[in-house]
């Protein structure tokens, strides 16, 4: 998974480890699916802010 220029790599790192924990833990893949939603609106948020 790569989330190049938007995050710092150890936020991005961090994200992936506390996802793959919370997959291993059992939450399933609607952990991924709520992690990919924030991941997506922080994606969104930074490139309209940098457009405007």
């Amino acid at each position: 998974m790569s989330v190049a220029g938007e995050l710092p790599a150890d936020s991005a790192s961090s994200l992936v480890a506390s996802a793959g924990a919370a997959f291993d833990a059992g939450v399933g893949w609607s952990a991924w699916l709520g992690a990919g939603l924030v991941l997506a609106a922080a994606v969104i948020g930074a490139w309209r802010l940098r457009r405007s």
